[in-house]
């Protein structure tokens, strides 16, 4: 590659024109002056460097924009801060009186044949390098608090979250139903064993249709195994004696104009999966009660949003509520999709609830179960002469459905309710919309456009 300079000594005026020499250099990877050239800014200028890669860049506010990108392997996200690597000080040799200390951003190579060169003339004397000698581990000092996520200052909003007693937590809860007594006994009941719960776990999550499940509990094999059921009906009810969750509802939706087929609606209590939600054990270490405002130092100079409870409309929200209170932030997702293509075209239509105070890395993981389903929207042929008519009567039926299956979570937010968190403490609860995940069509469907 062809090497282009500048003059060099019109650079060499201030830190901030040696660098732009550097900058400029364009030579090949054996040019011996341009690693001399950039030993010596560097010495005389060090560049700040990003801890955790060790890039250069020209001043601190480029660092932050370089830790700042999402998909950075520096970012606070996709960085593990179990070890970074240190900025070492180095005690080098003492220097000349115009060089009072020398920081090396990395260990230096004693008696480099670069600092040697005869064909290198500069109107100056370049300082002694130290040896790795040197260089001291025990000399390396911790990042500053601003480029540590784990010393950001958190400002919390006064007088909320305030926890009134002790209520039943979700394992209390699991052992105070009627069949208690017969757990204390036997662990798996109502199944036998332990390989009988597991058969059951694999029965149950399987996509197998109940007259396959029936087809196989009718095998031979199957029937050597002792199970503690033989037959469909029998396993399922023996489901049914386990705790359980929200209760299934139905109802006929009626209509003032003529559908193909009668509208059938189901759907679960709303507030009876807030509260699952937020009494699962699971989400103890991964749950936020209380609003904050995340700062970067101790200057506040520079404003950090991670989580819901970060955010200015959650801070702004908790000013209009009473003190002591709790938000739960309702999520809701809904999407309409294709269950059969080529088998009568069948169409599913389920909305989804979960927590906005439940932390975004576990609650978007589907093992966690951050997400339950809620209604099943009902898909409806309206009979009208006028065929624009009929999508404005679809949406209406939706938000007509959304009215009846949301009304627990409006009365929650005008009066609140009373809900245990994962450790049992009881906290007052109010339950707005934080945010509806949803895809263009169905936003304009939403908004009413």
């Amino acid at each position: 590659m062809i090497m282009r300079r500048r003059c060099i000594d019109q650079y060499l005026a201030t830190a901030d024109d040696a660098i732009h020499v550097v900058l400029d250099l364009e030579v090949s990877e054996n040019s011996t002056k341009h690693v001399m050239m950039i030993t010596l800014l560097t010495t005389l200028f060090p560049m700040p460097n990003c801890p955790r890669c060790l890039k250069f860049f020209l001043s601190e506010r480029g660092i932050q924009a370089h830790r700042a990108q999402p998909h950075s392997a520096c970012h606070d996200n996709n960085y593990h801060y179990t070890l970074e690597v240190p900025r070492l000080s180095v005690s080098p040799e003492p220097l000349a009186e115009s060089h009072d200390s020398v920081n090396v951003s990395s260990p230096p190579h004693s008696e480099s044949p670069l600092l040697n060169s005869p064909d290198l003339d500069f109107p100056f004397d370049l300082p002694g390098l130290p040896d790795d000698d040197h260089v001291r581990v025990e000399d390396a000092q911790l990042f500053p608090a601003a480029q540590d996520p784990h010393l950001w200052v958190r400002d919390y909003f006064d007088g909320t979250s305030i926890t009134y007693g002790k209520g039943d937590t979700f394992l209390r809860s699991f052992c105070s139903d009627q069949y208690s007594e017969e757990r204390k006994c036997n662990l798996y009941y109502p199944f036998v064993f332990l390989k009988d719960w597991m058969t059951v776990k694999f029965l149950s999550k399987s996509r197998l249709s109940m007259a396959l499940i029936d087809e196989y509990l009718s095998l031979d094999m199957t029937k050597d195994l002792t199970l503690s059921f033989h037959t469909v009906q029998d396993l399922r009810s023996r489901i049914d004696m386990l705790p359980p969750g929200p209760q299934w509802k139905y109802q006929v939706v009626s209509s003032n104009h003529q559908t193909k087929d009668p509208v059938h609606f189901y759907y679960c209590d709303p507030l009876e999966c807030v509260k699952l939600l937020f009494n699962n054990p699971f989400f103890a270490d991964k749950m936020e009660y209380a609003p904050y405002k995340l700062y970067m130092s101790i200057e506040r100079d520079a404003r950090v949003y991670t989580e819901w409870m970060s955010s200015d409309s959650t801070w702004e929200l908790h000013k209009k509520i009473p003190v002591g209170v709790t938000l739960c932030g309702v999520i809701l997702s809904s999407d309409k999709m294709h269950i059969t293509n080529i088998c009568g075209g069948r169409v599913g239509y389920p909305l989804l609830i979960s927590l906005a105070n439940i932390k975004m890395d576990a609650r978007n993981k589907a093992a966690a179960h951050g997400f339950l389903l809620l209604v099943l929207l009902p898909i409806v042929e309206f009979v009208h002469d006028t065929p624009r008519l009929q999508s404005v009567l679809a949406a209406c039926l939706f938000h007509h459905c959304l009215d009846i299956v949301l009304k627990p979570l409006k009365q929650a937010m005008e009066k609140g309710a009373t809900m245990p968190d994962p450790l049992g403490d009881l906290r007052y609860c109010f339950t707005p919309i934080a945010s509806y995940i949803l895809d263009n069509p169905e936003a304009l469907l939403v908004s009413v456009v």
